[in-house]
């Protein structure tokens, strides 16, 4: 990356308003961590898929405490940073279409609005169910999400609009539009309840 630290991650929205991130924001070191992620990353056990893994800040400091990390990314460049960064295993991969054959993880990370990627109270159902078949017996989720109703600043902010489309754009790449759901703490602990998985424990 060295020269290239004028690179912007752009997050644009389906009626043209955008917001762009400077690609350090996706490198921070734990320092710099939100307190709530902080906490979080606490319960991370064994081994971790970091889904959207970004430019791995979190998956890298959690291989540096020495956890088996596999990181997944649609974006070439986000693979390839991370992977000059010295995450030992990131993939490319669309977290639609999971693909790890018998291989299970012990914690996955959803971090970054991770759950918002359901689209639905259905679509995070299903989201929630996929999850469930690659985590091990006693395998974990660790995610935050953005209650865009109380959010009155930048992008995501509410203002009467239910719902919206978002991509991200970084370095030449153009990522596809999705239809994000920002889920709140009671609309979650109804979706999880007619999951397989148990909520433990809300930041």
């Amino acid at each position: 990356t060295k020269g290239r630290t004028n690179i912007k991650i752009i997050l644009r929205r389906d009626d043209g308003e955008s917001e762009a991130t400077d690609y350090k924001k996706y490198i921070q070191p734990y320092e710099r961590f939100e307190d709530i992620q902080k906490k979080a990353l606490k319960h991370a056990r064994g081994r971790v898929l970091d889904i959207g893994v970004g430019g791995g800040k979190y998956s890298l400091y959690l291989q540096h405490q020495g956890l088996t990390v596999t990181g997944i990314d649609k974006s070439p460049y986000l693979i390839k940073l991370c992977k000059k960064r010295g995450l030992k295993d990131v993939r490319n991969m669309d977290l639609f279409k999971l693909n790890f054959g018998e291989e299970k993880f012990d914690t996955i990370l959803l971090f970054g609005n991770g759950l918002s990627f359901g689209g639905s109270p259905k679509g995070l159902r299903e989201f929630l169910s996929r999850l469930y078949t690659i985590t091990s017996r006693n395998g974990i989720i660790l995610a935050d999400s953005t209650d865009i109703r109380k959010t009155t600043r930048g992008l995501l902010a509410f203002k009467g609009r239910r719902q919206f489309k978002l991509r991200s754009e970084a370095n030449g790449e153009v990522g596809y539009w999705f239809t994000p759901f920002f889920v709140s703490d009671n609309q979650l602990k109804k979706i999880v309840h007619v999951t397989k998985w148990k909520i433990k424990r809300i930041y």
